[in-house]
C-alpha cells in the first residue's frame, strides 16, 4: 500500500477562518439566532437539490430542539447545517438524539466553525501593506476607509449614500507603504449598513479590467445525430464477409493515419515523447500541439487526433497533430529515477516544468526540419490549461494562432479544491500546513513541493489567470461541459472577460468532464478540428469524425507497442478490495452506494427483474450487499438471493446487511467464468456494473444463460463510455454531506472526508484502467449487442446513474427456444 499523509484535525482547523468552542460561546449564537428574525438555519440540501430549512424551537442545556419538514433523519446519525445570524454564517455538525412527531433533537454541538466565502481569508490592512484610505473613482472621488484585504478583495467603509450610487462594477487606487499608488478595478460582491450613515462593502479587486461583451453560446444543435458506424453492427458485418477482402479495402486508409514516435528534448536535455498523426505533407504544414491532461497519457486523445487529421483531410488541407508526455508524469517521456514506478511518477511533479515541456514541444514543431511549422494551434484538456495558459501569455508574436481549452480548470486554486473534496491547498501552504503526500484523482502527488513550485510560478490564484489572459492576444475558444462536476462556468466567464476578449468565445457542450471515445467525446472533437481550422487558416468546415474501425484499430496498436506487462499484473484482488471495502477497510463502495443516485439506479433494475414470491435470485458481483440492502428496503416478501463476488470480506459486509434469506459465494468470475450452480437454477439474474470488469464478457453471459431458466429473466448495467466520475462523485458527496453521512468506524467529519477522497482516487483509477484497455465500459448499442449474441432476448434498453445518465441497463430473458439475436427493442 502506498504511504499517503493524512490530513489531520489540527490542518484542518487552521483552513477555516474562526472557530467557536465551548459550550457557552456555542449556545450564545444559537440563541441569538434563534431570537433573531431572518436568521436562517438549513442542513444542506435535500436528494432533489432543494434547500432543506429548519427552525430553531428551543436551544436548552445539551439539547438543540429543530422543526424541519421534509426531512427524514436517523438517530444516531450526524448532520450538517449552515447557520446565517446577521452577517455571520457558521456551520456545524450535530448528532441527531430523537426524531419526534413535529420536531428533532439535536446535541448541542461542540464548535461553530465561521464559514469562509472568499478566495482567501482577510486580514488587517497593515498585513496587506496598504495605507487605510482607498480612493473611488466615480461620483466626484469620495474615499473610504479600508477594513480588511486579501489578494483579490477588500473590505471597506463608506460614508453617507455614496455606497448607493456606486456602479456594479468600478475603479479604485490604494496606496503602498512606500507611496506607490495601484489601480484596482472592483465589483462589489456584498454590502451592509452599519451605524451613522456607514455602508460596509465586500469588493472583488482585480489589477485587469472586465470585458462584458463576452456572453456564454451553446452548441446542443451539433449534438444531434449519431456518429459513423456503430462499433456493434461493425462487428457483425466484418462476420460475414471476408476479412481478408476488407481489410485489403481499409489498409491504405490505415497506413495514411498511423501514428509516429517522435523524440524531443526539453531545456533540461530531459527526453520528451510524442505521437504524431498527420495529412498531406508534414514539412511546413500547421500542427495541433496537445499537452497531457493530468493523469493521462499521449495515448488517451487518439480520437481527437484522427478528427483533426480526418477534418483536415476532407478540407484539402495539410496538418500534423502532435500528442507528448511530459516529465515527471506518467507515459514514455523522462521521469527521476527513483520515481519510475506505477503510481510514484508524479511525485516530482512541478507546474513550472510542465510550462517549460510544452515550450519545448512548440520550439521543437517550429524549428525541426521534419517539421517547420508555420503556425500551431494548442488544445489543452483538464489542469494542462494552467501551464497553457502561461506558454500562449508568454509566446512570441506569431508562434501561436489559437489556443482551445477544453473541460480546462480556471485557476489551480480552485481546481485542486474541487478533486480534493474541498481542500485549499493554496491556502494552507500559505499558512505553513504541510500536507506531504496525497493522491488527486488517483495520481499521487507531493503537494508541498507541486504547490510550493506553483506558488512560486504564479500559476495558482484567480488573479494569476487573470494577469496571463489579459496578456494574450491570440483567438481563445473555451469549450465548457454543462456536466462538469468540476468546474464553475461562472468562473470560466470572469477569467476569459479579463484582458482582450474580442476574439474569445466561450461554448457550452452537454458533456461531463471526461472526453475519450464516447458519442458526445466524437462531436466534441468536430467542434474541436472545426476552431482549429479557423484558427489556421480562417476557412469555416464542419468537423469529421473517423471511421471508428480506425480508431479502435489504432488504439490496440499504439497499445501494443508499449510495454504491458506492468499493466497485466495489475493485483486485480488487491484493487477490487480497496474499492469495495475502502483503503482502510473502513467505508469503500459503502459511500456510493449510499447516494440516491445509487439507490434509483437499484431500485430501477430491482423493478426490472420482475421478482416474485418464489423468485431465487443470483446477485452476479455483488460487492458489499447494495442489492440486498435497497431489497430490504423496498420489498415487501424479499426473495432467496445468492451473492457471488470474488472478494471474500466484501461479501461478509454484504452478510452482515442482509435481512433477506440469502447465500454466499466466492467465485473468481475471470478464473473461467463459472459458477457452481446447475443449470436453469436461477429464476432472475442481477449483474450491476460488472460485465465492464471481467476480461472475458462473452463467456460471462453465456454462463448467466446457462444458469437462467428459460424464460427467465436477466438485468445487466455498465457505465457508459467516458462515464464522468466528477458529476457522479460531486453530486454525491454534496448529498451525503448534506443529510449527515458518517464514517462508519469514528463518524469524525475529518474521517468522513478522507474516507471520501479516498473513494474518488478508487474510482479514478477504475476509469484509468478501462482507458488502458484493462476494463471495458459499453455503451447502450454495445451492450445490447453482447447481451443479443449470446442467445437472450433483449426486452429493452434503459439508462440511469444520475442527470446525465452515466449507465447503460439492459433487460433480457432466456427464450425457451434459441432465437435470432438480430430482434428488436423497446429502447427508452
Amino acid at each position: 500500500m502506498t504511504f499517503l499523509n493524512p490530513l489531520a484535525q489540527e490542518q484542518i482547523a487552521r483552513l477555516h477562518r474562526e472557530c467557536l468552542e465551548g459550550e457557552s460561546k456555542v449556545l450564545g449564537v444559537l440563541r441569538r439566532a434563534a431570537s433573531t428574525t431572518g436568521a436562517k438555519l438549513t442542513a444542506g440540501v435535500s436528494r432533489n437539490a432543494a434547500v432543506r430549512r429548519c427552525v430553531i424551537e428551543a436551544v436548552e442545556q445539551g439539547s438543540l430542539s429543530l422543526s424541519c419538514p421534509d426531512f427524514l433523519a436517523v438517530a444516531g446519525r450526524h448532520y450538517y447545517f449552515t447557520l446565517e445570524v446577521g452577517d455571520d454564517e457558521f456551520f456545524f455538525v450535530s448528532r441527531l438524539r430523537a426524531s419526534l412527531e413535529r420536531r428533532l433533537e439535536f446535541e448541542i454541538p461542540k464548535a461553530l466553525f465561521r464559514s469562509e466565502r472568499r478566495e482567501a481569508l482577510r486580514s488587517l490592512p497593515a498585513d496587506f501593506g496598504l495605507r487605510p484610505i482607498v480612493t473611488l473613482f466615480t461620483n466626484g472621488r469620495p474615499s473610504a476607509i479600508l477594513r480588511d484585504a486579501s489578494r483579490d478583495g477588500l473590505g471597506i467603509a463608506v460614508q453617507g449614500d455614496t455606497a448607493g450610487s456606486l456602479p456594479s462594477g468600478f475603479e479604485l487606487e490604494v496606496a503602498a507603504e512606500s507611496g506607490e499608488r495601484r489601480r484596482l478595478y472592483a465589483e462589489t460582491r456584498n454590502q451592509r449598513a452599519g451605524g451613522d450613515s456607514t455602508r460596509y462593502l465586500g469588493l472583488s479587486v482585480s489589477e485587469v479590467p472586465s470585458h462584458s461583451k463576452l456572453e456564454l453560446e451553446r452548441a446542443h444543435a451539433h449534438f444531434e445525430g449519431r456518429i459513423g458506424w456503430k462499433r456493434a453492427v461493425l462487428a457483425g458485418q466484418v462476420a460475414r464477409v471476408s476479412i481478408d477482402r476488407v481489410w485489403r479495402t481499409l489498409e491504405p486508409r490505415h497506413r495514411e493515419a498511423a501514428s509516429d514516435v517522435i523524440r524531443f528534448k526539453n531545456q533540461l536535455g530531459q527526453d520528451l515523447v510524442g505521437l504524431v498523426n498527420s495529412t498531406g505533407v508534414r514539412r511546413g504544414a500547421p500542427v495541433v500541439l496537445i499537452p497531457p491532461a493530468w493523469g493521462k497519457t499521449k495515448e488517451t486523445l487518439l480520437p481527437l487526433a484522427l478528427t483533426l487529421v480526418e477534418t483536415c483531410r476532407r478540407a484539402g488541407r495539410s496538418v500534423s497533430v502532435l500528442r507528448f508526455d511530459g516529465t515527471n508524469r506518467r507515459g514514455e517521456s523522462f521521469v527521476d529515477h527513483d520515481c519510475n514506478i506505477p503510481g510514484e511518477e508524479y511525485r516530482r511533479f512541478r507546474f513550472s516544468q510542465a510550462v517549460q515541456d510544452l515550450r519545448a514541444a512548440l520550439r521543437f514543431v517550429q524549428e525541426s526540419d521534419s517539421f517547420k511549422a508555420p503556425s500551431c494551434v494548442i488544445v489543452s484538456f483538464s489542469l494542462s490549461t494552467i501551464e497553457t495558459r502561461r506558454v500562449v501569455a508568454e509566446a512570441g508574436a506569431g508562434q501561436i494562432a489559437g489556443w482551445i481549452p477544453v473541460v480546462g480548470m480556471v485557476d489551480l486554486q480552485s481546481g485542486l479544491r474541487a478533486v480534493s473534496g474541498g481542500v485549499d491547498y493554496a491556502e494552507g501552504i500559505l499558512k505553513g500546513v504541510q500536507f506531504g503526500r496525497h493522491e488527486l484523482v488517483g495520481v499521487l502527488a507531493d503537494m508541498d513541493l507541486t504547490g510550493r513550485d506553483a506558488l512560486d510560478a504564479k500559476l495558482v490564484f484567480r488573479e494569476d489567470a487573470r494577469r496571463d489572459m489579459a496578456r494574450i492576444q491570440v483567438p481563445i475558444t473555451w469549450i465548457h461541459g454543462e456536466h462538469d462536476g468540476w468546474i464553475d462556468v461562472q468562473r470560466v466567464l470572469e477569467v476569459l472577460r479579463a484582458g482582450f476578449a474580442t476574439n474569445r468565445r466561450l461554448i457550452r457542450v452537454p458533456t461531463g468532464h471526461q472526453l475519450r471515445s464516447s458519442q458526445e467525446a466524437f462531436r466534441t472533437f468536430e467542434l474541436i478540428a472545426s476552431e482549429a481550422v479557423r484558427m489556421i487558416w480562417g476557412d469555416v468546415v464542419s468537423g469529421r469524425s473517423p471511421a471508428l474501425w480506425l480508431v479502435d484499430r489504432l488504439r490496440e496498436e499504439e497499445r501494443k507497442r508499449r510495454d504491458r506487462s506492468g499493466l497485466e499484473r495489475t493485483d486485480l484482488r488487491s484493487f477490487w478490495g480497496s474499492y469495495l471495502l475502502g483503503r482502510f477497510g473502513s467505508t469503500g463502495m459503502d459511500l456510493f452506494t449510499a447516494t440516491s443516485t445509487y439507490r434509483e439506479m437499484m431500485a430501477r433494475q430491482i423493478a426490472l427483474l420482475a421478482i416474485g414470491d418464489s423468485t431465487r435470485v443470483l446477485d452476479l458481483g455483488s460487492g458489499t450487499g447494495g442489492f440486498l440492502r435497497e431489497l430490504k428496503r423496498t420489498a415487501q416478501r424479499p426473495p432467496f438471493v445468492v451473492s457471488v463476488d470474488f472478494i471474500v470480506d466484501a461479501l461478509k459486509r454484504g452478510r452482515m446487511a442482509a435481512e433477506v434469506p440469502s447465500g454466499f459465494v466466492q467465485v473468481d468470475l475471470d478464473g473461467g467464468t463459472v459458477v457452481p450452480f446447475e443449470d436453469d437454477s436461477f429464476d432472475a439474474i442481477l449483474a450491476s456494473l460488472v460485465v465492464s470488469y471481467l476480461r472475458d464478457p462473452n463467456a460471462a453471459i453465456a454462463e448467466i444463460r446457462r444458469l437462467l431458466r428459460p424464460g427467465g429473466r436477466v438485468v445487466l448495467s455498465s457505465l457508459r463510455r467516458d462515464a464522468d466520475i466528477s458529476a457522479i462523485y460531486s453530486a454525491g458527496v454534496a448529498e451525503l454531506v448534506a443529510s449527515g453521512a458518517e464514517r462508519k468506524v469514528t463518524g469524525e467529519a475529518v474521517s468522513f472526508a478522507e474516507d471520501q477522497r479516498s473513494f474518488l482516487n478508487a474510482a479514478a483509477r477504475l476509469v484509468d484502467l478501462e482507458e488502458q484497455g484493462l476494463f471495458r465500459f459499453y455503451d447502450a448499442d454495445e451492450l445490447r449487442a453482447l447481451v443479443s449474441g449470446a442467445g437472450l432476448h433483449v426486452l429493452s434498453v434503459q439508462h440511469a446513474l444520475g442527470e446525465p445518465p452515466q449507465a447503460s441497463i439492459v433487460v433480457a430473458e432466456r427464450p425457451a427456444v434459441l432465437s435470432d439475436p438480430e430482434m428488436s427493442l423497446n429502447d427508452r
